[in-house]
């Protein structure tokens, strides 16, 4: 069925609208936190689950009209996450000990990274592309990452990195979270005991579709920390993960930028500041560049699979013009194209850790994907986009064609 996908996310926007409604009929404080209130994070926390679980979608599109009707859907989708995410519990023991226990440890840690900027990374990719933006920062900026850092990454000297996990602390209360959103409530509450002790300046983020960010927003707008999130990319989809963002500014490229941004997001001040990465001036482009997406979200491995032959198509019919194909950063290329690709000998494989978007872009003429961001970061590179839309959605968001 056409657009079938794009309709499933369409249609989790919806449900989980429903789920929190619905969670909020039996217990109106299922989602505070004492002061807090994380619906917004919890919302995105369920979003990223279900949109990334290929069972539930592929039930969805086998079971949408005409075999069961909008309501009937719903209603599954409705109870299964009742199931999963709705049990009401007695409140936990807080565990006091513990946390009072880490408290002490951290503080003494943290001391030395007191009252700077934070910059807050999900993985190292979150950081090594914003780096050109931080090392520019005339402040020390202390970059929290949840996850290893490669020795050899080079940083500039104004930028501090600490690595951390989530600890099993429950300083706050609240039983429906602590049964329900584990992972969730423990990331709330050691990121409310690194704030507490860090007491930055600020805190900067980008992107702005996931629930420690949003954890984060809520979190700076308690402590009077402003929580800046800088735009990294263009979703095409405006899901769940871009709307009612909590951050107190949003940095984007431009006004068109913020005006799309803001009809869902009416909290954040946007501020248009223009892009900020480098833009590599080459004298010759001879180069049609494939951006591959892994097959989520609107696009399956069909597509991914008809994408890469209208790359072996490109490589004969211009045997004379590079075509530069560069997988996704979190999922690899298959290993079965390779005999296909070294039929060409014009085909070159970019990968994103060694060749930069902007050393891709400046050798290209065309840049060709399905949804990637890189059609519209493209544009600021003097690239001409190629959107791959076999019916996947209406039009790419913004309408480029029309525009």
């Amino acid at each position: 069925m056409n657009q079938i996908h794009y309709n499933y996310i369409k249609f989790l926007d919806i449900l989980l609208c429903k789920f929190i409604d619905e969670i909020k009929k039996q217990n109106i404080e299922a989602f505070k936190i004492e002061e807090y209130c994380i619906e917004v994070p919890a919302k995105k926390f369920l979003f990223m689950r279900l949109a990334f679980n290929n069972l539930l979608r592929e039930f969805y599109c086998s079971n949408v009209n005409p075999s069961l009707s909008d309501q009937q859907l719903t209603t599954f989708f409705l109870n299964w996450l009742l199931s999963k995410y709705g049990a009401q519990c007695q409140n936990p023991q807080p565990n006091e000990d513990s946390y009072r226990e880490y408290h002490t440890q951290y503080k003494s840690l943290l001391e030395p990274y007191k009252n700077k900027l934070v910059y807050y990374a999900l993985h190292e990719r979150f950081l090594k592309f914003i780096l050109p933006v931080l090392s520019k920062i005339p402040d020390e900026v202390v970059v929290l990452c949840e996850n290893p850092i490669h020795d050899d990454l080079e940083v500039s000297d104004n930028i501090m990195l600490i690595e951390f996990s989530f600890l099993p602390i429950f300083q706050h209360q609240n039983s429906f979270l602590y049964q329900n959103f584990g992972e969730l409530f423990s990331t709330f509450n050691t990121l409310d005991l690194f704030i507490d002790l860090l007491q930055p300046t600020g805190i900067i983020v980008i992107e702005g579709n996931h629930h420690q960010f949003e954890s984060l927003a809520i979190i700076g707008k308690n402590k009077s920390v402003p929580v800046i999130c800088i735009q990294q990319g263009w979703p095409s989809i405006l899901h769940t993960g871009f709307k009612n963002m909590q951050y107190s500014h949003f940095l984007s490229w431009g006004k068109q930028f913020s005006s799309m941004y803001k009809n869902e997001n009416p909290k954040p001040q946007f501020i248009s500041t223009g892009y900020p990465f480098e833009v590599k001036n080459c004298k010759k482009r001879n180069a049609i560049s494939f951006f591959l997406q892994a097959p989520v979200l609107i696009s399956t491995s069909k597509n991914y699979n008809e994408l890469l032959e209208l790359a072996f198509f490109c490589a004969s019919e211009f045997p004379k013009m590079e075509i530069l194909i560069r997988e996704h950063p979190e999922y690899a290329l298959p290993k079965y194209f390779a005999k296909q690709i070294s039929l060409h000998t014009n085909i070159i494989l970019v990968s994103p850790k060694n060749h930069s978007l902007s050393e891709i872009f400046s050798k290209s003429i065309v840049g060709i994907s399905i949804f990637s961001s890189t059609i519209i970061e493209g544009l600021a590179h003097g690239v001409i986009p190629f959107i791959y839309n076999p019916d996947l959605m209406p039009n790419y968001y913004p309408d480029l064609d029309k525009e």
